[in-house]
C-alpha cells in the first residue's frame, strides 16, 4: 500500500506518489523542517541483491554530485526497516514524455538536447561511472530546458572488481531496458561505456522518429529482434530531414543501430 498523502516518511512528508515498481516506488516529498522538495526513492525488494544495488546508487550519485546534469543526492535513510533515498526532485518532463505528447521533435532541438546530454554522459565516464540504462525516459528537462540524466539504479562504476553484471544475471534480474538496449547487453556479454553511446544513438532516434529502434509484444521478443534485426530505419518514421541536416543514412547498417564490438572481441 503506498503511503498517505500528508504522512510521514522518516523526516519527510509525502506530498504525491511519483511512480511505483516491482522493486520500489518514488515519492515526492518535502523535508518537515527544512521545506525543501525531494524526490523519495523507496526500496521494497529486500533481497540483499537489491539492497546492495540500491545502495550502490546513492554512492555513484555522490561521486558526481558536483554536475548540473544530474540529481543531487540529499539523504540515505531507513524507515520502519526501509531503505530510502532523498534525491533532489528535478521538476520538469522526460524526453518520452515530451515526444509521447507532441510528436518527433524538430532537428535541431533533438541533435542540440542529445549533444548536451552527451556531454554528461561523457563527465559521467571521466569519473569511471556505467549509467546502463540511457532511455528517453531517463532524461529529464529542467525548466530551464537543460537535460538531466536520472535513474542510476543499475548504474556501475569501472574499477571496483564489482561483476555486478553477471551476479544480477543468474537472479533473473534485467539490466536495461530492452528496445534501448545495446546488443551486447541483450547477448549478456561485457559491456562497455560504448554501452552508453548505443544508448545515446537510440535516444536521438526516437526523439527524431517518435518510435522506439525495437519493438515487439514481449520483452523476450524486443530483446530477440535487437540482437538480429538492424530495426528500422528513420526514413521509415521521418521521410528526410530539413534541409539544415545532413539526409538519413539509406542502410540501417550504415548507422548507430550496428551491433557495437563487445570489449570481449575487441580485446582479440
Amino acid at each position: 500500500m503506498d503511503p498517505e498523502i500528508g504522512s510521514s516518511y522518516g523526516p519527510y512528508v509525502v506530498e504525491a506518489v511519483i511512480a511505483r515498481g516491482g522493486q520500489g516506488l518514488v515519492l515526492k516529498t518535502r523535508h518537515a523542517q527544512r521545506g525543501v522538495p525531494a524526490a523519495l526513492k523507496i526500496l521494497l525488494d529486500t533481497r540483499d541483491l537489491a539492497r546492495g544495488r540500491f545502495l550502490r546508487e546513492i554512492e555513484t550519485l555522490r561521486l558526481l554530485a558536483d554536475h548540473p546534469g544530474l540529481p543531487t543526492p540529499y539523504d540515505l535513510g531507513e524507515h520502519e526497516g526501509t531503505l530510502f533515498i532523498a534525491l533532489e526532485l528535478v521538476e520538469g518532463r522526460s524526453l518520452q514524455d515530451i515526444v509521447k505528447s507532441g510528436g518527433p521533435l524538430p532537428e535541431d532541438q533533438a541533435l542540440a538536447l542529445v549533444a548536451k546530454t552527451a556531454r554528461i554522459v561523457a563527465q559521467c565516464h571521466e569519473r569511471g561511472v556505467l549509467h546502463r540504462d540511457l532511455k528517453p525516459a531517463n532524461v529529464v528537462l529542467r525548466e530551464s530546458g537543460a537535460p538531466c540524466v536520472v535513474d542510476f539504479g543499475v548504474a556501475r562504476v569501472e574499477g571496483t572488481g564489482v561483476s555486478e553484471a553477471s551476479r544480477l544475471s543468474l537472479t533473473g534480474d534485467l539490466i536495461g531496458t530492452p528496445a534501448f538496449m545495446a546488443p551486447e547487453q541483450v547477448s549478456g556479454e561485457g559491456v562497455g561505456f560504448q554501452t552508453d553511446v548505443y544508448g545515446l544513438g537510440s535516444i536521438l532516434y526516437y526523439v527524431l522518429s517518435g518510435q522506439q529502434p525495437v519493438s515487439g509484444t514481449t520483452s523476450l521478443n524486443v530483446m530477440t529482434r535487437r540482437r538480429t534485426s538492424a530495426g528500422r530505419t528513420p526514413r521509415s518514421a521521418r521521410p528526410q530531414p530539413s534541409s539544415s541536416c545532413a539526409p538519413w543514412p539509406r542502410s540501417p547498417r550504415s548507422g548507430f543501430r550496428a551491433p557495437l564490438p563487445s570489449p570481449r572481441s575487441s580485446r582479440r
